[in-house]
């Protein structure tokens, strides 16, 4: 084993993401009294037992909460009140940013796509010029989980309104929303990346199992 320390004088961590070869471990930080100097870590976790802080990235200025990790284990998105960067892990280096606030971020599978959550939508950007491409979700909270809301053919979202929606992946476009009458706002999703089963809970301490691809 090995410890890692995480005292950052007033900060708070309130993200980490491993990347997908093991390489890298990124933190970020909310800092409550000195906000404007809340910043971001890089580590080298390559040899779990002699781990070291790689990269510190700083110029933010502002609170973050939310980091995710690019498949290629090299570029990763952090984001906050003060949009979202893409930050190189080699170098600890911005490489583009984006200027919507958000709370959570997220990395679309297989292209060079980010999502973010900003006003009540999913926004998705292209990491490569930084623009805006389409958003899911209108009026509704998505909950981006590493536990894989992306699948091959759809992105699913759970909303503020009680519902469970599914979008098409690349269009943006609603296939389906389940409705229950009893359920609340939905805070927490999880799908599994074998059966493909979806585990959705809301505020009303409810449990809704359900399969995507059931007609």
């Amino acid at each position: 084993s090995s410890g890692i320390n995480a005292e950052y004088g007033d900060g708070t961590v309130t993200d980490m993401k491993i990347s997908p070869d093991g390489a890298y471990m990124l933190l970020t930080e909310c800092r409550n009294m000195q906000l404007e100097k809340s910043l971001s870590y890089v580590w080298d976790v390559s040899d779990p037992t002699s781990p070291y802080q790689l990269h510190t990235i700083k110029g933010y200025n502002g609170r973050m909460f939310s980091c995710a990790m690019a498949e290629d284990s090299r570029r990763a998105v952090i984001g906050g009140h003060n949009g979202a960067w893409i930050v190189d892990l080699e170098t600890g280096s911005k490489l583009s940013e984006f200027s919507q606030g958000c709370m959570s971020v997220g990395w679309v599978p297989g292209c060079n796509d980010a999502i973010l959550d900003h006003e009540g939508k999913t926004v998705r950007n292209s990491v490569e010029d930084g623009s805006y491409l389409f958003s899911y979700a209108p009026n509704a909270r998505s909950q981006i989980a590493e536990s894989g809301i992306f699948s091959d053919n759809f992105y699913l979202t759970a909303c503020e309104d009680g519902s469970l929606r599914i979008y098409d992946k690349d269009s943006g476009d609603c296939l389906y929303t389940f409705y229950d009458h009893r359920a609340q706002e939905f805070t927490c999703i999880a799908r599994s990346s074998s059966s493909g089963m979806v585990v959705a809970g809301n505020k009303s301490g409810m449990l809704y199992i359900l399969d995507p691809t059931a007609k």
